[in-house]
């Protein structure tokens, strides 16, 4: 027998959502200076909209998922008139949020009270390597780490889309693959019901 999955407060999690994207907003993402690592991110995303191709023309010590996400962003700013960088900028100020929420649901899903899972919301978002990451441009860690969020909330109903999420997870940065063990587990959990203490 399998446990059943709790139907998830999604309104919440737009909520959620919504108010993440408002903190991250308020530190002024688009008008703060490039610089160091997320700098270099940055660049080796547009050049990839610009031809080049990873590993041959530009350096890469990781997998390049997050890049590939930052080209998305600047592809889709284009039409709107809006910079490339700010384009690539927006969607890791996106992905941060979307982070948080997953978050929260996941805390829902295991069971915590909801004052309980927006405390590990707040939280998530008040440690500044989160929310600065997520105001740099191309992290990544942020990249990472919501796609596998991602990956343990859909793998007890959706195993395949789970680990399309945990992979994904991965090509951003290599410890994506513990996000894919999660991943598993969640599924196994989800088809044995845990015995009852006596």
């Amino acid at each position: 027998a399998s446990i059943s999955t709790p139907v998830l407060p999604v309104r919440d999690a737009v909520a959620v959502a919504l108010l993440a994207t408002c903190y991250l907003l308020s530190f002024h993402p688009f008008s703060r200076p490039v610089v160091l690592d997320p700098a270099t991110w940055d660049y080796m995303s547009l050049a990839l909209v610009n031809g080049r191709v990873p590993y041959r023309d530009v350096f890469l010590h990781k997998t390049p998922g997050a890049m590939f996400i930052g080209a998305a962003g600047s592809v889709l700013a284009r039409p709107l008139g809006i910079a490339p960088i700010v384009g690539v900028h927006g969607i890791f100020v996106a992905l941060g949020a979307v982070g948080v929420a997953l978050t929260f649901l996941l805390c829902r899903r295991h069971g915590a009270a909801r004052l309980v899972a927006l405390s590990a919301a707040a939280w998530m978002l008040g440690v500044d390597q989160w929310s600065l990451a997520a105001i740099e441009g191309v992290r990544p860690k942020i990249a990472t780490t919501t796609l596998g969020l991602a990956a343990l909330l859909v793998a007890p109903k959706r195993p395949m889309l789970g680990g399309a999420f945990a992979g994904a997870a991965t090509l951003c940065w290599q410890p994506g693959l513990v996000f894919a063990l999660g991943a598993m587990v969640e599924v196994f959990r989800s088809r044995v019901r845990t015995p009852e203490l006596a």
